[in-house]
Parts: C-alpha cells; sequence; structure tokens
C-alpha cells in the first residue's frame, strides 16, 4: 500500500483523487448513517408475526371410472367418523425488539361446525394467555388474550374441526396501537432494504483505489450472517408451504378392512 502511495501521489493528491476518494467515503457514510437511523426507527416498532394454514381430511368425490366410492372410505378420529374433519393451525410471534401487551387474536367460526379439539403451545409456560368466547344466531366468535409477548415469544393454537365450508373461518388481531402484523413467512421490506444497502457498498467499494478489495471482504464478512438467515428463512418457507398428499392408483380395501393416514411434521 505504501508503494502504491508513492507511486500515485500526484494522482493521489490531485484534485480527482481526492474527490473521488473523499465522495465515496462521504457516499458510504451517508448510506451507512440512513440505514441505521431507519434501523433505529424500526426498532421502535412493534410487530408481531401472524402465520396460519389449513389442512383438511376429507374424503374427495370419486368418479365413475374409479373402483371404489368414498363410500368405503372414512376420516375418523378417536374413533368418531367425520365428513369435513379439518386442523385450522395458528402461531403467533413476537418478531419485533419491543414487548407486546395486550394483544388480542379474534377467530370467527360459524356456528354449525363442530369444534372437535383445541391444542395451545406456548413456548415459555410464563406466558398468560385469557380465553372468551361470544356467540350470536350465526358465528361464535373465539377471542383470545395475550398477557405480555417478550421478544420471540411464540404462542401455536390448532382447532380440529367438523366444518362444511373452511372459507368461513377468519381471524382478526386487535387491541393493540402502533404496531405492524406480519401473516407471511417471507422476506419482509426491511431485509429487502438491507440487501441493496449491501449490493450498493459492495458495488461502490470497488472503486476505492487500494482498499477497495479489502472493504468488500469485510462487506461480504458483516453480511454472511444476514444471508445466512435470509437462506434459512426460504428453505423453512419451502419446506412448510403447499404441503399436499397425493395417492395415485387403486386402493383396494375390503369390508372389514381400515385405511390410516397419519400426517408429521417436519
Amino acid at each position: 500500500m505504501i508503494e502504491w502511495l508513492e507511486q500515485n501521489k500526484e494522482w493521489f493528491l490531485s484534485g480527482a483523487g481526492i474527490l473521488i476518494i473523499s465522495s465515496t467515503i462521504s457516499f458510504v457514510s451517508i448510506i451507512l448513517t440512513l440505514w441505521w437511523k431507519s434501523h433505529l426507527e424500526k426498532k421502535k416498532i412493534k410487530k408481531l408475526s401472524i402465520l396460519h394454514n389449513m389442512t383438511n381430511f376429507s374424503i374427495p368425490s370419486l368418479d365413475k371410472t374409479n373402483e371404489i366410492s368414498s363410500e368405503h372410505i372414512k376420516v375418523s378420529y378417536k374413533g368418531n367418523e367425520y365428513e369435513n374433519l379439518c386442523m385450522y393451525n395458528i402461531q403467533l410471534k413476537n418478531i419485533s425488539h419491543l414487548a407486546i401487551e395486550n394483544q388480542k387474536l379474534h377467530i370467527v367460526v360459524p356456528l354449525n361446525s363442530k369444534i372437535i379439539e383445541v391444542f395451545e403451545n406456548k413456548n415459555l409456560e410464563s406466558i398468560k394467555i385469557e380465553k372468551d368466547e361470544i356467540l350470536n344466531s350465526e358465528k361464535k366468535e373465539i377471542i383470545y388474550k395475550f398477557e405480555r409477548l417478550e421478544t420471540n415469544d411464540t404462542c401455536t393454537i390448532s382447532y380440529l374441526l367438523d366444518i362444511e365450508d373452511t372459507t368461513l373461518i377468519s381471524i382478526e388481531p386487535r387491541g393493540v396501537d402502533n404496531i405492524n402484523y406480519v401473516y407471511k413467512d417471507d422476506i419482509n421490506q426491511y431485509e429487502i432494504e438491507k440487501i441493496i444497502i449491501y449490493i450498493a457498498m459492495f458495488i461502490f467499494a470497488d472503486v476505492i483505489p487500494v482498499f477497495g478489495s479489502f472493504v468488500q471482504a469485510m462487506i461480504i464478512i458483516g453480511a454472511m450472517p444476514f444471508i445466512i438467515e435470509i437462506i434459512k428463512k426460504y428453505k423453512n418457507f419451502k419446506l412448510t408451504s403447499d404441503n399436499v398428499l397425493n395417492i395415485n392408483g387403486n386402493i383396494n380395501v375390503d369390508e372389514s378392512g381400515e385405511l390410516y393416514i397419519n400426517q408429521q411434521t417436519k
């Protein structure tokens, strides 16, 4: 580096050299300042991830070309047969840096549906949850109230239902002001902004004499934990999306036979 400075001393001390180096440093400083300011502002915002999915266990309609009719296949749970069995899963997770207090989640199901069983899980037993129900002539409204959710606190609620029309099930978070609700476990706007900043810094570091390669290497090292986290999130999204069970071919079961299909989560 000292040899390069001695060989390019005239250019380095010229107006063009000083202008390029000072402009590059100024640009990087502005980018870092804006990113840090945006990062601090986002830390002040409450953010709750709400993921929900439906798994149907009902038997599809079979046409006349099949050797077996739908009457020969039944869906049962704990010895009871159901026509329209499904599992509705909801996961809440505090993905912000602030605690979320008195968060409510309203789950609405048709009154003619049958709630067979409810499964409630939380990552810490100390998380306090209250539950209430409101009934009217057409629907049942189930209200969950979470007293306090710290960062990364996670609660999962699963409803095993016998319901004909699953589109009538709905959820709505309420009770907290100045909060962002995230309904997809994918790359959010903040992460996209961070990717753009890393790419811009890497490109502009290339014009820095002598130190350019070193700065680019430092940018890559600094970005590695973030890149690894994005890759993990993408892989997890691919594993948990579009989970479908396909059975191809004929299924022959005699009068005394039973067919069991067990779902196992990864």
